[in-house]
């Protein structure tokens, strides 16, 4: 199907696809426009396997609008299984699930008709999502089975690996009543987001042995959750019930759920939404072959529209009936922009919409082809997005830690000093134009530096250094991820980590393990208490970030540059014009100046004093009790204390003197050099043809000294723009 066919077909607009359940009757609608009949096939289980399995029949369903097929049945019919059956005409008939179940079936193959009400835990209705504010957020990265899978864990047997593994509580290792595990340990950690790796239903695993093991980038059944994490794979209406206690057990201890989504494409080239409208859902090249954008070989085509309607009704559905507080898009680049703007905008008309998390990764994983001129949701249409739609920054990730495709490869923290630069341009989240793509705002930019893909943070250190041993805890390699994460944990932005990266998580060298095994992924609550002393420090840092707005950069301040400029112009002009003076007196032969090397001492040893200790005698020195204001008042100049540190104006003008006091011995020394190294037959020249002092200073020094003031401007202004400790002491703390 081409695409002039595809935008030919009818778009359904409605919000009842799928079965609809009522106590009286359950309404089945179908969009498949491009079959001439349709019929449902009902089943008493999900599986013929289980005892009680029957077929219930099967019966015609009625031509509709918009290109659906319609039927509704009398009665309660909440827990009977179904597919449809399907003719097209070439003659071809197909059998499917329903693309737009809500439940199914142990296996997935069989939709399930579910009650919403009876499939909640209790207390489901008083469930509500924390209140986080943006600029205290942070995500931690889990997958179901790795959180409670290790038998130290402390949670009961029937519960790891499972939804119900979040919901119990105060568990420790081994029991221990003393390191705790699980839930326990999220509370504690300080972490405000869970992003769970896929737990919509995936097609790899045996959702009844539980055998198998898989990240689950492999989508079957998008709107309903995944039957291995359930007690009972079996009956629908479980899996639903448990996923939704996970997410209320988390909200109780205020932490937000994120929800990796796999939109990007479908597992089986031959899936429920391809089988209802073949050649309609995925992207083709020119000669019918499918795109392999996301290595799997099947992109969804986000930009038609009943693909875009789907992707958009799919987040409001788990917002809705899930209480999600976020979505992790996975290869979001395959994306177009108009899809994820339509996205945004659905889940902002929800109550409380506004504070759900959207981002995903800005890549893809090969070529596809996108209709209609759409454009690809990466980080070069970071300004076509809505402002909060963030993006995986892997410049900052790789400029700490080093690229991701070759173990050998260094970063900031472990050796390679030429990423420093980068680095530094990550603090404010790449808001200078240094990279080839421009956030809106820091929001946008998820910083870190790991995730599930690739090594973990601590085996690509132990690569780098070529140490073998990786469950071994080196202090050089544990200092330097105490580095990383000091860096990304402080720099503007949304961070976040892969689970286990506070206690230097190992997959013993593996960097793909995707299909497991389980004992290589799952967490290991021995080496969190082993290396307490790791998660502590993160603790740390994620308190800091709480109680300093202004470090994400989304706290609704003025920009940090703005805040800091009139202090460094007020210090600036008066040092670099005093400075220009000094340093041509001092130079200046004819003046024949004493004591030259005194005063020259005298200027420069401010400079050696640390910016905070000099912030501490000004505090001292202009508090509202300080001898500044003191000697003020005996003399009768003001009758109360002037408020130095606690006014605009007063605090820029004393960061402004301190910055004067500090470096205008620093810049004369350096211009002074600079009219040092002037040729001094230039000077002789200049007083042979009879310039005075004034002019041989105006048409000979300082044009030769540009280059040296062009130094001193643009350092002194990078000095003034990162400048923050001298205004957090003044302040108290307050900026």
């Amino acid at each position: 199907m081409n695409e002039t066919q595809a935008s030919q077909l009818p778009v359904y607009a409605g919000n009842d696809l799928g079965a609809v359940w009522r106590s009286s009757a359950t309404a089945f609608r179908l969009w498949a426009p491009t079959a001439c009949s349709a019929a449902l096939h009902r089943f008493a289980t999900g599986t013929d396997a289980e005892p009680e399995a029957a077929d219930l029949g099967t019966l015609a369903m009625q031509r509709s609008e918009g290109g659906t097929w319609y039927l509704e049945l009398a009665g309660d019919l909440a827990g009977q299984y179904y597919q449809y059956e399907l003719q097209f005409p070439d003659g071809t008939s197909i059998v499917t699930a329903d693309p737009y179940a809500h439940a199914a079936g142990a296996g997935g193959t069989r939709s399930m008709v579910l009650n919403q009400a009876a499939a909640v835990p209790d207390g489901w209705q008083k469930d509500e999502r924390p209140a986080i504010p943006a600029h205290a957020r942070s995500v931690w990265e889990v997958h179901v089975a790795d959180f409670t899978a290790d038998p130290a864990s402390g949670v009961p047997q029937a519960y790891r690996g499972k939804f119900m593994g979040f919901t119990v509580d105060g568990t420790t290792m081994n029991g221990d009543g003393v390191h705790p595990t699980g839930l326990n340990y999220l509370k504690r950690l300080g972490v405000t987001h869970v992003q769970l790796q896929p737990i919509f239903d995936f097609a790899t695993v045996d959702e009844v042995s539980g055998e198998d093991y898989n990240w689950g980038y492999d989508p079957l059944n998008y709107n309903l959750p995944e039957g291995s994490y359930a007690t009972d794979a079996f009956h629908g209406e479980v899996r639903v019930r448990e996923c939704r206690a996970m997410v209320q057990a988390l909200h109780s201890a205020g932490l937000g759920v994120v929800m990796d989504v796999v939109y990007n494409h479908t597992y089986y080239s031959n899936s429920w939404l391809e089988r209802t409208v073949p050649g309609y859902w995925n992207r083709r090249w020119e000669n019918g072959s499918l795109t392999n954008g996301s290595g799997c070989g099947c992109d969804l085509a986000s930009e038609r529209t009943m693909v875009r309607k789907y992707l958009v009704d799919s987040c409001v559905y788990w917002a809705k009936e899930y209480h999600i507080d976020g979505f992790r898009f996975d290869l979001m680049a395959l994306h177009d922009v108009e899809t994820m703007n339509a996205i945004r905008a659905a889940l902002d008309a929800l109550p409380g919409g506004e504070d759900i998390l959207m981002y995903g990764e800005p890549w893809q994983g090969g070529s596809t082809r996108m209709e209609h001129g759409a454009i690809p949701a990466n980080k070069q249409a970071a300004g076509l997005l809505n402002s909060r739609i963030g993006f995986f920054c892997d410049n900052t990730r790789d400029a700490i830690k080093g690229g991701v495709f070759n173990a050998g490869s260094a970063g900031y923290i472990n050796g390679d000093m030429h990423c420093g630069y980068q680095v530094l341009h990550s603090i404010p989240a790449w808001r200078g134009g240094q990279a080839d793509f421009m956030p809106q705002a820091p929001g946008q930019v998820v910083q870190y530096v790991s995730a599930h893909d690739n090594y973990t943070l601590w085996d690509k250190l132990k690569c780098v250094a070529r140490r073998g041993d990786y469950a071994a805890p080196d202090a050089d390699l544990l200092a330097q991820n105490r580095m990383a994460a000091g860096i990304y944990l402080t720099c503007q932005g949304l961070p976040f980590m892969q689970g286990g990266e506070e206690f230097a998580r190992t997959k013993h060298g593996d960097h793909n393990t995707y299909r497991g095994p389980l004992e290589l992924n799952r967490l290991d609550w021995t080496r969190a208490a082993q290396l307490e002393e790791l998660v502590q420090y993160y603790h740390g840092l994620l308190e800091i970030r709480k109680a300093y707005p202004e470090l994400s950069g989304m706290a609704g301040d003025a920009e940090p540059c703005i805040l800091s400029l009139p202090g460094w112009l007020i210090g600036f002009v008066p040092q670099i014009v005093i400075s220009l003076m000094l340093a041509a007196w001092f130079t200046d032969v004819r003046l024949k100046l004493r004591c030259q090397a005194f005063f020259k001492t005298v200027i420069y040893m401010p400079n050696l004093i640390m910016a905070s200790a000099f912030s501490m005698l000004f505090f001292t020195l202009f508090s509202d009790n300080g001898p500044v204001n003191a000697a003020l008042m005996s003399m009768g100049v003001t009758q109360e204390p002037f408020r130095f540190l606690s006014s605009v104006a007063g605090t820029r003008g004393l960061v402004g003197l301190m910055n004067f006091l500090m470096w205008f011995g620093n810049t004369t020394i350096l211009l002074m050099s600079g009219i040092m190294g002037i040729d001094v037959s230039l000077f002789e020249a200049a007083e042979i043809d009879g310039c005075t002092s004034r002019q041989t200073f105006w048409r000979v020094t300082l044009p030769l000294l540009k280059p040296i003031l062009v130094y001193v401007l643009v350092t002194s202004l990078i000095g003034g723009l990162q400048m923050f400790d001298v205004p957090q002491v003044l302040t108290n703390g307050k900026g």
